[in-house]
């Protein structure tokens, strides 16, 4: 079995049994992207050490390419997210919420800058970003 990679598609795979025969695969999803040139590339969503200056984190073998910050650098950015001529910025801001049982309004105006990072594989963990036990 081998895969017809002419048949290629953003959402399928097509391959050719040993028999002559034909077997597909689709998906909801994009499992490939086409680069510069026309080719299918497969999505690859592992986290890795960014080589993009101001950034510790990225996933760029895909759709768009995201990029994650060891903790919020000076102009605020947690993350950013990258599509065609799109940039989609992330940063910390203050966290508001009621208890409706006891009638109460809370806040955190100040992250701690100071958070953990977690890396793992394909999740980034910000530790305890508003005070012990809120990670994003």
């Amino acid at each position: 079995m081998e895969e017809v990679e002419e048949d290629r598609t953003t959402n399928s795979r097509e391959y050719l049994l040993d028999d002559g025969t034909y077997e597909s695969e689709f998906y909801t999803s994009p499992i490939r992207y086409q680069d510069g040139n026309g080719d299918f590339q497969e999505i690859v969503t592992t986290i890795t050490e960014s080589r993009e200056a101001g950034w510790a984190y990225e996933v760029t073998s895909g759709i768009y390419s995201t990029y994650f910050a060891n903790n919020q650098d000076d102009d605020g950015w947690l993350a950013e997210y990258e599509y065609e001529d799109f940039t989609l910025d992330i940063q910390l801001g203050d966290v508001y919420w009621v208890d409706r049982e006891l009638a109460q309004v809370g806040s955190r105006t100040s992250p701690d800058f100071s958070f953990g990072v977690a890396v793992n594989r394909q999740q980034i963990t910000y530790d305890d970003v508003y005070g012990s036990g809120t990670s994003l």
